[in-house]
């Protein structure tokens, strides 16, 4: 993090017990692989505890890393529900972690209690964890990335409307074409790097500096709200 962003490391595990009442900690880990059965047009997160990647390369399959305590779970934690692919938790005592490969360009939406998320070549976007990071990397659409502990970073927006908030973490966002950003941290620096176009821009920080390299027109049809308490504000062209 930034020189005044306050350095946390997040025991993902830790959390989801936090979360759900249980410990996972040291438990035993089991890997599996499986196809994806029918055509996936959508993607919800619906996780109790553990970290999502999407990978939108035009594959249909999921590997999972399940660490539990106690009984092994049985039986598949996702589903396939009218083309919708619901990503689940495997009860008490237990974290999955998802790595999924499907079409280019479906939207993703949905909550991890405890986990980071890392979409790429992606729709539409709506998502959060309540402890972790988030990686947009390759976006079309609308975005929005909320979490109570963690860094959010987004490359490559396209036809962006963004919606970044953390409690405690970093903010760096790129659009890949003009658009518009709102950004909240409580504790950490936003950085939002945009192409040549009018903007309307607004910064704020309690405890900081800003930076507004590009022309802020009260009229402009894309506006960047940056607001954060502890931390340094930064708008650049690219």
């Amino acid at each position: 993090m930034g020189r005044w962003g306050v350095r946390t490391v997040v025991g993902v595990l830790a959390a989801a017990a936090a979360v759900a009442g249980c410990s996972v900690g040291a438990g035993q880990t089991t890997r599996d692989r499986a196809a994806l059965g029918g055509p996936v047009t959508e993607i919800r997160i619906d996780n109790q505890a553990g970290g999502v990647t999407v990978v939108g390369d035009g594959g249909a399959s999921l590997e999972r890393e399940v660490t539990y305590r106690g009984s092994a779970p049985t039986g598949p934690s996702h589903r396939v529900e009218g083309g919708v692919l619901v990503l689940g938790g495997c009860g008490d005592h237990c974290a999955v972690t998802y790595t999924v490969h499907v079409p280019a360009g479906l939207p993703v939406t949905g909550r991890t209690e405890a986990g980071g998320i890392t979409l790429t070549q992606v729709g539409r976007v709506d998502v959060a964890t309540g402890a972790g990071g988030i990686t947009l990397d390759t976006v079309t659409g609308t975005a929005r990335a909320r979490t109570q502990a963690g860094t959010i970073i987004g490359r490559t927006l396209r036809d962006a409307d963004v919606l970044a908030q953390t409690a405690n973490g970093d903010v760096e966002l790129t659009l890949a074409t003009p658009g518009s950003a709102r950004v909240e941290t409580q504790r950490g620096d936003i950085t939002v790097r945009v192409p040549q176009a009018t903007y309307r821009v607004t910064v704020h920080t309690d405890l900081g500096e800003t930076s507004v390299r590009v022309p802020s027109e009260p009229g402009a049809d894309h506006a960047l709200d940056l607001r954060t308490e502890v931390g340094d504000v930064v708008v650049a062209p690219f």
